[in-house]
């Protein structure tokens, strides 16, 4: 996707932050899409442009991010909002 995507990156900083920065080629007026982590909490949060904050917790049985509202899980909201975001497709 970096390829297909000017300027595309990923950033981590020492704050316990990622960012993806969608680069010069979004289709839409994303910047980033971010995660923070909290150890403390054993949480992940995800702010997405379309949903907002999104708090997940890790699932021992399905070894995925799981979403404490609805139980979604992280990667599926992720390939969508990526892929509403920029040309190409993730693989994961």
């Amino acid at each position: 996707m970096v390829k297909l995507n000017k300027n595309m990156s990923v950033v981590r900083s020492n704050e316990g932050t990622l960012s993806v920065i969608l680069g010069d080629c979004s289709e839409k007026d994303w910047p980033s899409l971010n995660f923070e982590a909290s150890t403390f909490e054993k949480k992940l949060m995800y702010f997405s442009p379309v949903n907002g904050k999104i708090i997940y917790k890790f699932c021992k049985t399905t070894n995925t991010f799981r979403s404490e509202d609805d139980d979604h899980d992280l990667l599926g909201i992720l390939t969508r909002d990526v892929m509403r975001a920029v040309k190409g497709s993730p693989r994961w």
